[in-house]
């Protein structure tokens, strides 16, 4: 749990974020704005807290071909450029990360 005690605290969303439309059994809603919605209240007083947030775009089958519903979410939560990433490269403290929903097997490219 953030107390407040790091000196910089980075989020990132990794994608399906929201079910989706597709196969809703068992869910509360189909509707990708309820579920966009009820994403940003889980997940703003954390973004809020946070120095920095990132989305990274996560797969058709949940968000759409166009991958909107993850764009808007960025935007809503001040997210890095304001919109979601397929592939993601970040340095945080001299480190490079290579984030992405889905990726290559490990061992298959060289930052994995």
């Amino acid at each position: 749990i953030f107390d407040g005690s790091a000196d910089e605290v980075i989020i990132v969303f990794t994608g399906d974020v929201v079910h989706g439309t597709k196969d809703a059994t068992g869910i509360y809603t189909a509707s990708y704005k309820t579920q966009k919605d009820a994403f940003i209240e889980c997940v703003l007083t954390w973004v809020n807290k946070s120095s920095k947030a990132y989305s990274v775009r996560g797969t058709r089958w949940h968000v759409g071909d166009d991958g909107i519903v993850e764009d808007q979410i960025a935007q809503e939560l001040g997210c890095y450029k304001h919109h979601s990433f397929h592939k993601l490269e970040i340095e945080i403290q001299g480190v490079r990360f290579m984030i992405a929903h889905k990726g290559p097997k490990p061992g298959s490219r060289e930052w994995s």
